[in-house]
């Protein structure tokens, strides 16, 4: 949905409505763009199966390089400065880790292409989020974050008064997951059959406090850079 967001200029649309300005903006179809994911586990390799299905051209970056089925060329980390100058989107998905902090820097939002966006579904010590206002504020790009440090998002931070930016903070996607679990659980009691660890909802769990209408408090995304 993100890739859409971007793809549909909705960043910039809400920007226009924010400051009480009316701007016709075109966009063109997401078929043949270019994503590239950085960190191709289970959630990347998730968003590249989606893509394809909409006709997207989708580049990979894993530790191992390993090759993954809804991924048309998959590179390793190093390749990361020569891969984002082509991409229409890119998407983080990778972990956090000493050898990733601030993966996206600078250096590598520069490389961006205008006009083009960025989603971080990770971490957001991933992305240098100071460096990525600078091209926000000045209309080059635009972005979807679904992650921050600290969370939940300061009221006073200056990313919520950033053009060109949409903030999607991640509960709802937690309460989904917890409905799932839910329902799975009940479809295997009804048949007699114990469910998988995975499905359980225990008390003292996220997915429990969801379902007791409580705010869960922050779980680790399955994310890999494998």
């Amino acid at each position: 949905m993100a890739v859409l967001m971007l793809n549909n200029r909705l960043p910039e649309m809400v920007t226009n409505q924010r400051q009480g300005r009316w701007e016709q903006l075109f966009n063109s179809a997401v078929v043949g763009k270019t994503l590239l994911i950085v960190g191709v586990g289970h959630v990347g390799g998730s968003v590249a199966g989606w893509a394809k299905r909409f006709g997207m051209r989708v580049i990979g970056i894993r530790r191992t390089g390993r090759n993954h089925r809804s991924v048309d060329a998959m590179h390793r980390p190093a390749d990361l400065p020569k891969l984002l100058p082509e991409a229409d989107f890119v998407l983080i998905a990778a972990p956090h880790t000493d050898a990733t902090h601030h993966l996206i820097g600078a250096d590598e939002i520069a490389l961006l292409k205008r006009g083009g966006g960025l989603v971080n579904y990770s971490r957001a010590n991933l992305v240098d989020y100071e460096a990525l206002r600078g091209r926000l504020e000045r209309g080059e790009i635009s972005a979807v974050l679904d992650v921050f440090s600290p969370e939940p998002l300061p009221s006073d931070s200056p990313l919520w008064q950033t053009p060109n930016l949409i903030i999607t903070p991640p509960f709802l996607v937690r309460r989904h997951r917890a409905l799932h679990a839910a329902h799975a659980r009940s479809r295997h009691a009804q048949h007699g059959a114990l469910p998988r660890r995975q499905d359980a909802v225990e008390p003292g769990q996220p997915e429990a406090a969801v379902l007791r209408n409580e705010r869960p408090s922050p779980i680790s995304e399955r994310v890999s850079l494998r």
